[in-house]
């Protein structure tokens, strides 16, 4: 497991109720690409990306059961400029400057 103590901050966005059934690597991918740009797999690729037909398809049954809440959380923590379209998550280099 990547560690950053950047992360701390975006992992507990994930605590509240709404949010904590949501497994913990796509937390730290979702986290990772939001601080870094480090991009995701097919999957997270697809839900930032908006294409929730691709999603759907490529999810495994973890967050197949939690795709509605995937899709609020990067609506909700996502800048506008790092989701909704491919174009957007292949441009996307991260919210804090990368040492």
């Amino acid at each position: 497991m990547i560690r950053y103590t950047t992360l701390d901050g975006w992992l507990d966005t994930f605590n509240c109720p709404n949010f904590g059934d949501i497994n913990y690597t796509m937390r730290e991918a979702l986290s990772l690409y939001a601080l870094h740009g480090v991009q995701l797999g097919g999957f997270g690729r697809a839900l930032i990306a908006g294409d929730l037909a691709s999603a759907s398809v490529r999810a495994d049954l973890e967050n197949t059961a939690v795709l509605p809440k995937l899709v609020q959380w990067c609506q909700v923590y996502l800048p506008p400029e790092a989701r909704g379209s491919y174009d957007a998550v292949n441009n996307w280099k991260g919210c804090r400057p990368r040492l």
